[in-house]
């Protein structure tokens, strides 16, 4: 046995080795090489990132359940991941929502917040333009106190924001069109977090 298969993969630190595990890997191995290959080039290198996509992924089942059929009928890598996004965004949502309902300190809170953050930057690592889970990441940052955080996504989300308005809209996918026809509700958004954190 190689190197690559003795290693786990939560242990793996090498962006193409970790492309490889993936394309090997049970339920992963399903999804096309070039569907995986975009949310790696989103990635560029990061392998924290692209391990965080994984695991939440992973944890939710969202591999076998959703990303599988989602890219079985899909033969466009950026509508597929778009698909992917917009699956986890819900999943972060979902999680979101459920964590002023939870005991503080309790386990059960600890790991909705760790779900719900993981599963947004997992949202848009699969499509940097998903401009509902900055909003949704900047907001829940907020509710928890973590206004750094906040202002770290906002800026993140100026940034999105800029690229996403530079486009041609007739170069964009379906997805990204939608968001783009939406973007004065998602700045809204915004502008709350930054005037509720102070952020310039």
């Amino acid at each position: 046995m190689g190197l690559f298969a003795r290693r786990k993969i939560e242990d793996i630190t090498d962006i193409d080795e970790l492309f490889v595990a993936l394309t090997k890997r049970k339920h992963w191995s399903r999804i096309p090489q070039g569907i995986l290959r975009q949310i790696f080039n989103n990635a560029n290198g990061d392998v924290e990132k692209m391990q965080r996509f994984r695991f939440v992924s992973e944890r939710y089942h969202c591999v076998e359940n959703n990303f599988i059929p989602l890219s079985e009928g899909e033969y466009d890598p950026e509508i597929a991941v778009a698909l992917f996004s917009v699956t986890l965004e819900r999943l972060a949502a979902q999680a979101a929502q459920s964590v002023p309902e939870l005991p503080d300190r309790s386990w059960k809170r600890d790991m909705a917040i760790e779900t719900a953050e993981t599963a947004y930057m997992a949202s848009i690592l699969c499509n940097p333009f998903m401009l509902g889970s900055y909003t949704g990441l900047a907001l829940f940052y907020t509710f928890l106190g973590s206004f750094d955080r906040a202002a770290q996504v906002c800026g993140d989300y100026d940034a999105a924001e800029q690229t996403l308005l530079s486009r041609d809209t007739s170069d964009l996918n379906y997805y990204d069109q939608e968001t783009k026809s939406n973007i004065s509700t998602f700045r809204e958004w915004i502008d709350i977090v930054k005037a509720e954190a102070r952020i310039q």
